[in-house]
């Protein structure tokens, strides 16, 4: 730094002289019409300047800089030299860097089709101002809309995160300025790139329409009927296959009583590779009729109505609600604030199915989403409070998690459904 300040202030000198010999080559000097002077023609003001034999101001005497050639070369050079060594802004000081100060970030989390991802976690990593490490955090709202405030300027990497899905990118800060990740060109969606998804297909459910209109990749490893059945049982038979899989969805159909009724299938096996699955941190979907997959595999997530571990079907005994046979549907309330939020309605009609399977109570580690109460099918039996939709969270440092709903997707009253079966898909 010393020396490059010597550097300075020699360039400056070598100016100044230079600046002088064009004043007397091309313009008239001060107190005469150009010709050679001695001391005594000169004014009070002025002073005789031997190399140019003439009288000169004392301001052009000097160079004219008025303090803008000083030691840390700052402003323009202006008078003689102006526009040769012009650098007016660009070299304010020795060791210029721009300051560090608070900025802000605005932005819409979204999913991978651009729709807004409600209730996403958004982490920022990186420095401060002193160079220590600097971490936030923030949950997105229900519009996926999220803020931080006070963050140092710089580059941070920001990971949005919801469930399965997961992006991260680089993110820069200005100082006192907002950082605006809300446009659409701009927007942080999640992507599915990563996450692995695994589909049993059955007969009441359409899980696939809804991943592909969120334009998520999925694989079709079994069905609950024809080949497809055996496809299935060669899938839940084989535990590693299984854990390549993020996450599994099995729809409600004959799957249960197609491998229940398989000598070739282990129940048990199958069941024990199901929990394996969801404790190594992986995620489980299943609906209605195929409840036995959530009831044998995670016997703490849920309890069903005439329980029994030899016999799961004895539980498909829910009315039917406003399918077409008669009946409205089951208006249920909303009482988890995770989903009232989502939905911003405290309660929603559901379509269920007669003979669905009929939830009565939820584990310690479970949340219920809806609850109503509901008839039991040929009978003048009420079962009061039914969870109708439940998330399960597998205990343990690495969490998986299992959700589990008494309605399909399939015959719904309105869109709403289709709200919340997005949303979930998230959130494994």
């Amino acid at each position: 730094m010393r020396r490059a300040m010597r550097i300075v202030v020699i360039v400056a000198s070598a100016m100044l002289v230079a600046g002088v010999a064009l004043l007397g080559c091309s313009e008239p000097v001060a107190g005469g019409s150009g010709g050679t002077q001695s001391p005594e023609d000169c004014e009070e003001d002025e002073e005789f300047h031997p190399v140019a034999e003439t009288c000169v101001s004392e301001d052009e005497l000097n160079g004219d800089n008025d303090g803008t050639n000083d030691t840390s070369n700052s402003g323009s050079n202006s008078g003689t030299n102006q526009g040769t060594n012009n650098n007016s802004g660009t070299n304010s000081g020795a060791n210029n860097t721009e300051e560090c100060g608070p900025g802000m970030i605005k932005g819409q989390a979204c999913r991978p089709d651009g729709s807004s991802l409600a209730g996403a976690q958004i982490e920022l990593e990186g420095e401060d101002c002193d160079g220590n490490p600097y971490t936030d955090s923030v949950t997105a709202d229900e519009q996926g809309m999220y803020e931080l405030d006070g963050v140092p300027s710089g580059e941070h990497e920001m990971t949005i995160s919801s469930g399965s899905f997961e992006t991260s990118q680089p993110v820069y800060v200005n100082p006192g300025e907002v950082t605006d990740l809300e446009q659409e060109a701009a927007k942080i969606c999640v992507g599915d790139s990563e996450v692995e998804l695994a589909l049993i297909e059955g007969g009441y459910d359409d899980i696939g329409a809804i991943l592909n209109d969120l334009e998520i990749d999925f694989d079709v490893v079994g069905t609950d009927e024809g080949v497809g059945v055996d496809d299935a049982a060669d899938f839940l038979s084989d535990p590693a296959e299984m854990q390549t899989y993020d996450i599994l969805f099995i729809e409600c159909g004959g799957l249960w009583t197609a491998l229940n009724g398989n000598a070739s299938v282990s129940i048990g096996e199958v069941m024990d590779n199901l929990s394996e699955f969801v404790e190594a941190g992986n995620s489980l979907y299943v609906s209605d009729q195929a409840h036995p997959f959530v009831q044998l595999a995670l016997p703490d997530a849920i309890d069903f109505y005439n329980e029994s571990d030899q016999s799961p079907e004895n539980s498909w005994m829910g009315e039917d609600y406003g399918t077409g046979f008669g009946g409205s549907p089951l208006n249920a309330d909303v009482v988890s604030s995770e989903m009232s939020g989502v939905l911003g309605m405290n309660t929603v009609d559901l379509v269920l199915t007669g003979g669905w399977a009929i939830p009565v109570s939820a584990g310690a580690d479970s949340t219920i989403h809806f609850e109503g109460d509901a008839n039991v099918m040929m009978s003048t039996e009420m079962v009061y409070d039914v969870p109708l939709m439940v998330t399960y969270d597998e205990p343990g440092s690495v969490e998986g998690r299992a959700i589990f709903t008494a309605f399909h997707n399939q015959e719904q009253a309105d869109d709403v459904i289709q709200e919340i079966m997005e949303y979930m898909i998230f959130q494994l």
